[in-house]
């Protein structure tokens, strides 16, 4: 599902790269294509790592700033990555970082807004999977959201994939 999310957001995303990089459209869209691909395997390691800050940025529903803490780790992969397969220079991979990421996490975050605005409360059902009243924990109830694969229907507590499927839907 992040995949197709992700997708969603790639001639926009390359659109603002070579606004801000000067890059040519080719040239633009080859780094959409490889930060997408390093923040789903980013956001899925940090996930499957136990570490939730990033998820939750994610649907905040607040403006995602380059500076938050969150997002450290995977603006240093993108970083990486941008300068060992593109061969640009690491102050312009970071440049070009501080702009890709938060426009990702913000693409996520205005409809996590507008779902909230319309009486749909993530942080209570985060809680409620974190907590054992509504699913397992956050590293498999996300699996599906984050590439793995999806359980089907809803567990025995009642919040399943299905469910996150469901908000998924909403908020997209």
């Amino acid at each position: 599902m992040l995949d197709s999310l992700l997708s969603m957001a790639g001639g926009s995303l390359t659109e603002l790269i070579g606004s801000g990089s000067g890059m040519d459209a080719s040239t633009s869209d080859k780094a959409s294509g490889l930060i997408r691909s390093t923040f789903q395997e980013q956001l899925s390691s940090q996930v499957s790592g136990g570490n939730l800050d990033v998820l939750k940025e994610l649907f905040s529903g607040q403006e995602t700033n380059a500076d938050n803490p969150a997002l450290s780790g995977i603006s240093a992969s993108v970083v990486g990555t941008l300068t060992e397969k593109m061969g640009i220079s690491a102050g312009s991979a970071q440049s070009i970082a501080g702009q890709a990421i938060p426009f990702i996490m913000n693409f996520f975050n205005k409809p996590a807004s507008q779902a909230q605005n319309n009486g749909v409360d993530l942080v209570e059902q985060v809680q409620l999977a974190v907590s054992g009243q509504g699913g397992s924990d956050l590293s498999s109830l996300f699996s599906g959201f984050i590439g793995g694969s999806p359980t089907s229907g809803s567990n025995e507590s009642g919040f399943g994939m299905d469910d996150l499927m469901d908000l998924g839907k909403k908020l997209f």
